[in-house]
């Protein structure tokens, strides 16, 4: 979720920042209730905002059906000192969108157009998809996360100029990922698989994604400052109006002790999966609408029936855990069932969580990358935590810490994840150990967490209860995988080549090898040594392959820096220095093939003595191992173009 922080104290505390005049709040001053949460949020937003270095913040809350509050702070626009305002500033939540996409399946479904049990192809004649295990793709399975495909993002999901901007049926047949799974059995969250989803939108209804959102959601709820559409260049036709473009927040990185910005980030070619440009207050009209079973007062976007089998479980990965309910993704906050979203882009980072019990809905984003993760994260808990007691499902004691099977300790990678793409080998790998009192502690991803035993195979956070882990096993009792609270991904035992700490420390032998090769050759200089002639091709050719290792190397490292930029990452990859450090390690694996080939008469015979060879028979090992890493993680061919 999203924190806040007042203007005032960006002023005090960051003198880049000039102090400007915060809109307005929602709080009822006559209410008890709403002043205690303007007390809470301001609190809470404005230290974690200043702390993280977030430049702006929208938030909404709403309750027992009306907004409780709203508020905007920081800035929409740093350069010009522009407060952020609940009405009137365009954050973009990403993911947050296919909460709308799902909405308008719905929508079909209910009017009978669609049927969720059906192949998805049925309804879209433009894509033709290999079916790789000859098992249809439901439109269920893309509402679950689940149609088998790998996730690609780096260089085409979000980009930054306008004339580069696809439609959605020209980015579906032009980005295909590769199906890795077979539909319906592994949850791998896929925006290839909204984006089809709004595709069915729009050829079932016979109109345009963006037409059908605008008509039949955003205009009953009175959502005027929401919008699929972008900015787009002269080949997209239809783009942001003006009134609204003016209205969007920038979106922020850290850079020194100031800020670099993005104008506008790029997701039109899959809007379905993430274009949305919404404000904190348009927001809180659509939780409204879910929360009140399709409907605010006569606006009705559902039937009450149809709502209702939208928030309810359609798949899960344990009976103990959250499922996927439609398209929304179940939660659990302070014991009490909920469903919402997350998103992300670039720079903006948000949340949205409903839980019907409470009648209540929160809606977060912020505009800075880096601080804003940090900042929304555990919001929604906390906010639950200070006004309500504990919920049905918040275990009465945390179970104390018993005898723990720890052979699920090691490393576990996740299957939302690229399998043919050069982003490969920068998965998440997830690491599980154990402490002496039986705790097991994850780490890997962000800060490590501490899990406490609750029955066999089976573990919740020491600090938040309502995250658990659960592990599955094979028939002869092995772990198989790794079940987490969040539903849209499952851990499994990698293979050997697909461990980045192998990965890691194959790279770092082979720099030191080829470092060696190249000292060796050094000193033999001058040594007037006269080598027989297949020995000398085999070891001058050792000698270039790792000067060429070498050089793709440590381009390849400086590449891998420079991605550290999610801008770089999402907008310009591959740049020339990786595609320098590709065509590089191409040409090391071919010199590599080279020297391993005249290796083999200068092993056969000549004046090399036992250890000169055995070094020789060493480095050719030492180079085919890092090309076969290289390749395992498709960085070596042709899979960057």
């Amino acid at each position: 979720m999203c924190r806040v922080l007042t203007c005032l104290l960006l002023f005090l505390s960051l003198p880049s920042f000039a102090e400007p005049i915060a809109p307005a709040d929602t709080a009822d001053a006559v209410d008890p209730y709403a002043l205690e949460i303007k007390a809470f949020v301001d609190g809470y937003v404005t230290a974690r905002m200043h702390d993280r270095r977030v430049v702006g913040v929208t938030v909404s809350i709403v309750r027992d059906g009306k907004r409780v509050y709203s508020r905007g702070y920081g800035f929409d626009d740093h350069e010009k000192r522009r407060c952020v305002d609940s009405s009137r500033s365009l954050f973009r939540p990403g993911s947050i969108s296919k909460t709308f996409t799902w909405t308008a399946l719905m929508q079909l479904y209910e009017q009978g157009k669609i049927k969720l049990d059906t192949d998805m192809s049925e309804y879209l004649p433009q894509i033709q998809l290999p079916n790789r295990f000859n098992k249809p793709i439901t439109v269920l399975d893309l509402m679950a996360h689940r149609p088998g495909f790998e996730d690609a993002a780096i260089g085409h999901l979000i980009i930054d100029h306008p004339d580069h901007v696809q439609t959605l049926v020209d980015y579906l047949q032009t980005h295909q990922p590769a199906q890795v799974y077979p539909p319906g059995t592994t949850p791998a969250y896929s925006n290839y698989g909204t984006g089809l989803a709004g595709l069915i939108v729009a050829n079932v209804s016979g109109v345009p994604f963006e037409d059908y959102v605008e008509e039949h959601l955003f205009k009953p709820l009175g959502m005027t400052s929401s919008t699929f559409r972008e900015p787009w260049g002269p080949q997209r036709p239809g783009g942001l109006p003006e009134t609204l473009r003016t209205n969007a927040s920038k979106g922020y990185i850290r850079a020194g002790a100031g800020y670099e910005f993005t104008d506008y980030e790029f997701i039109g070619h899959i809007g379905p999966a993430g274009a949305l440009a919404t404000t904190a207050d348009d927001m809180a009209q659509w939780m409204l609408a879910h929360l009140g079973n399709g409907a605010i007062g006569d606006a009705r976007i559902l039937n009450t029936k149809t709502a209702l089998l939208m928030h309810q479980q359609s798949v899960t990965t344990h009976p103990d855990l959250p499922g996927i309910a439609h398209g929304f993704i179940e939660t659990r906050l302070h014991g009490y069932p909920g469903y919402g979203h997350g998103g992300g882009t670039g720079h903006f980072l948000s949340d949205m969580v409903m839980v019907p019990d409470l009648g209540l809905g929160i809606f977060i984003s912020t505009n800075t990358t880096e601080g804003g993760g940090r900042l929304i994260q555990g919001f929604a808990r906390d906010f639950i935590r200070r006004f309500y007691p504990p919920g049905p499902l918040f275990p009465e004691e945390m179970a104390a810490a018993k005898e723990s099977r720890q052979d699920v300790a090691g490393n576990w990678i996740v299957t939302r994840r690229s399998h043919t793409g050069p982003e490969k080998i920068a998965t998440a790998m997830i690491s599980i150990s154990f402490e002496r009192n039986g705790n097991l502690i994850v780490s890997g991803i962000g800060e490590p967490l501490r899990y406490s035993a609750a029955g066999e195979d089976h573990y919740r956070n020491v600090e938040n209860p309502d995250d658990q882990i659960i592990f599955e096993r094979d028939e002869r009792g092995e772990p198989l995988k790794l079940l987490p609270s969040i539903p849209i991904l499952i851990g499994t035992r990698p293979g050997l080549l697909d461990r980045n700490d192998v990965s890691a420390a194959t790279l770092g032998l082979a720099a030191l090898t080829f470092i060696g090769v190249l000292l060796c050759a050094w000193r033999r200089m001058g040594r007037g040594l006269l080598p027989m002639p297949a020995e000398r091709r085999a070891a001058v050719m050792t000698t270039v392959a790792s000067v060429a290792w070498l050089i793709a190397l440590t381009l390849l490292a400086i590449g891998a820096t420079t991605m550290e930029d999610p801008r770089i990452a999402l907008f310009h990859y591959p740049t020339p220095i990786i595609l320098t450090a590709l065509w590089s390690i191409l040409l090391a694996v071919l010199l590599t093939a080279a020297a391993t080939v005249l290796a083999i008469p200068a092993l056969q015979g000549g004046s090399w003595s036992m250890w000169r060879r055995l070094r020789h028979v060493l480095v050719i090992v030492v180079a085919l191992l890092i090309s076969l890493v290289l390749w395992n993680n498709n960085l070596v061919g042709f899979h960057h173009f």
